[in-house]
């Protein structure tokens, strides 16, 4: 969709203090526009506007307010901790407190066994990011945990030419 000046000022004056849906249909009515819901947010994040506070939901009022060291599960099943640098995954904490070392950027943590409720600090570990997607789909949990990083660690060094060939049996 065409943003134009027009449509952008409206959002400006009135996104901070009406919904999206009333934001959707006010745009479809003025200026002949269809924009769907997650197109307005993304707009509206892009060009900085912030809701005001009447608008936000009691959740996310808490959620911004939360006392640091609180555990909270988001919607994807994994939980989050509370910060002095805001919220943080709860595997990457408990891990960097073991080790005493920052997961460096480009690193994800993964659970060995696929259970992302299994937060024991033996069953996570740090890889380079797009590996986890690799270990999901071949199923390379539990006992295959560790040959599969070994079959990606070697691949790597192979520039990645045989990523897609390995399949759990």
């Amino acid at each position: 969709m065409e943003w134009s000046e027009s449509i952008e000022a409206f959002m400006r004056e009135n996104y901070p203090h009406h919904s999206n849906e009333w934001m959707v249909d006010a745009i479809e009515q003025r200026f002949g526009k269809k924009v769907s819901g997650g197109a307005l947010r993304m707009k509206a994040h892009r060009m900085g506007i912030k809701l005001s506070k009447d608008r936000q939901s009691q959740a996310s009022k808490e959620h911004q307010i939360a006392d640091i060291g609180k555990i909270t599960e988001w919607h994807n099943g994994y939980k989050y901790i509370r910060t002095e640098h805001g919220w943080v995954s709860y595997a990457k904490h408990l891990l960097e407190e073991a080790t005493n070392e920052i997961v460096p950027k480009g690193y994800a943590i993964v659970f060995k066994d696929g259970a992302k409720e299994n937060y024991d600090i033996h069953n996570l570990v740090a890889v380079p990011v797009g590996w986890q997607s690799t270990i999901a789909n071949n199923g390379w949990t539990g006992e295959l945990f560790e040959t599969g990083l070994m079959w990606l660690r070697l691949n790597d060094l192979c520039n990645g030419k045989n990523r897609k060939i390995v399949r759990k049996e």
